[in-house]
């Protein structure tokens, strides 16, 4: 994946899709090309058994919800907010891939997956001739370094970049709070 900036990062469930919106007008005024959007799927949008995860139907559904209130085309990074244990991970990496052959995504990303999660979702791409993951976003700082032992090393190995969250862990290493 290329090096871009400026890129603005939101999901579906931030504000039950208002944050979506507000970037979606704020970014209006500038060409596309000119910036990168992150989105992502899985928490719940609603009540009904098909409103949460990483089903087919949920995916499908989330993402063109998504680019309505973004008013976009596409998205550059659609990541999968956590694994889901319930939804096979084949069927959601043909969404995926479903959705990148639309032109609706650009890049497969994850987020707070495990390193044998992305090994599985790898496989998985590699056996069916899917998009494989790019990007992994996990929480990572001084406090929250988990990921160097395995998720890095898998990463590494593949060619999965990271955006992390939470670098300054919610404002605690700015000294914000005393």
């Amino acid at each position: 994946m290329e090096r871009f900036s400026p890129a603005e990062d939101t999901a579906n469930v931030y504000a039950r899709g208002e944050a979506e919106k507000i970037v979606g007008e704020a970014l209006r005024k500038y060409p596309r090309e000119s910036y990168v959007i992150a989105t992502k799927v899985f928490w719940p949008m609603g009540d009904g058994p098909n409103d949460r995860g990483l089903s087919r139907k949920h995916v499908f559904e989330q993402l063109h919800a998504s680019l309505k209130r973004l008013q976009l085309d596409y998205v550059d990074i659609y990541y999968c907010h956590r694994y889901d244990k319930e939804t096979p991970v084949d069927e959601t990496l043909r969404t995926i891939d479903d959705l990148v052959r639309q032109g609706k995504v650009l890049y497969v990303g994850v987020s707070e997956w495990t390193a044998q999660q992305i090994q599985e979702a790898l496989g998985v791409a590699d056996r069916y001739l899917l998009d494989r993951i790019v990007v992994n976003q996990p929480q990572y700082n001084m406090f929250h370094r988990y990921i160097e032992k395995e998720v890095i090393p898998v990463c590494e190995q593949n060619g999965i970049s990271q955006i992390v969250f939470s670098p300054l862990a919610q404002g605690v290493l700015t000294g914000k709070y005393k």
